[in-house]
């Protein structure tokens, strides 16, 4: 089976959103990419013709993992300080989490 540029698109979405879920420093903004990489990892086990995997792996963990997660920082009302951002994210990575 050869890599279409469907599988492609699926597999660099996927990979861009769980290092946005780590990265962003909103909790909302990274629970809804939380779910992104969610429904994107089921999409890619229902193409490997692994329907009940892929539909169970939507409702546990979307429907009630994603979204309770999602319900406690709303009602947490966790707030967030504004913290000097670099343009670039690769570099603001670099700079947050190695310490040169």
């Amino acid at each position: 089976m050869t890599l279409t540029l469907f599988h492609l698109s699926l597999l660099i979405i996927t990979f861009v959103s769980s290092f946005l879920v780590y990265s962003i420093e909103h909790p909302v903004y990274s629970i809804l990419l939380l779910i992104v990489t969610f429904f994107n990892a089921s999409i890619c086990i229902f193409i490997f013709q692994c329907d009940f995997l892929a539909f169970l792996f939507i409702i546990v963990y979307v429907g009630a993992i994603a979204i309770l997660f999602l319900f406690v920082v709303m009602m947490l009302k966790i707030k967030t300080f504004p913290v000097k951002e670099f343009k670039y994210y690769f570099l603001n990575f670099l700079i947050k989490y190695y310490r040169f």
